[in-house]
């Protein structure tokens, strides 16, 4: 979420999420696996549909 949300606000919202979960540490390659267990994520993060995501409303 930080990340996305430092992208934003550098005016690049679009991010790639293997390159995001891996700065974070992340062992998972799919964001959806990272929330799982948060069955809302997707009203905060939007997919592109080709790997990459931002969060929505910024």
């Amino acid at each position: 979420m930080r990340a996305l949300h430092e992208a934003a606000g550098r005016g690049e919202p679009w991010q790639s999420g293997k390159a995001i979960l891996a700065a974070a540490g992340s062992r998972s390659l799919k964001m959806s696996d990272v929330f799982k267990s948060k069955k809302n994520w997707r009203l905060l993060i939007e997919s592109d549909g080709r790997g990459a995501y931002r969060l929505l409303g910024l």
